[in-house]
């Protein structure tokens, strides 16, 4: 199996399909093709609108949020994410803001139309990393 550099096995409430040959649509919703969860979320790409990533959040209430254009952002934006849950271990509450800060400006640069709206994925988990419930 080849790796794909998600981070893998870290404490994280996200996780991945080990087979990354065999995405499952879900079911009642045939765009949408599985690649993980967030706790109970899937996690998918959305092949109507070009294979953005989107957590299908109707199984806990909710629709669909916006996480990243692609696939590779995502995975960027998960690397960035784990510098920040392996320093925000090991540095002072003040190198931990000037952290998230940095972070944040990477990765707005990287996707900006992941901040697009403030309900998207990413808006919300920065502002958890402020709160430090991240």
């Amino acid at each position: 199996m080849i790796e794909v550099g998600l981070p893998y096995k870290e404490d994280w409430t996200l996780r991945f399909d080990s087979e990354a040959d065999h995405l499952p649509r879900l079911p009642k919703k045939a765009n949408y093709r599985r690649i993980g969860f967030d706790d109970l979320v899937p996690v998918c790409l959305d092949e109507k609108r070009g294979g953005c990533v989107v957590a299908v959040e109707t199984a806990v209430g909710g629709s669909k949020r916006f996480i990243n254009s692609s696939v590779e952002c995502f995975g960027e934006f998960l690397v960035l994410y784990q510098e920040h849950w392996k320093a925000a271990r090991a540095v002072s509450e003040e190198e931990i803001v000037k952290f998230i800060s940095g972070v944040e400006e990477r990765i707005r640069k990287a996707d900006p139309e992941a901040f697009d709206d403030p309900n998207n994925y990413w808006p919300v988990v920065v502002e958890q990393m402020n709160q430090g419930l991240l």
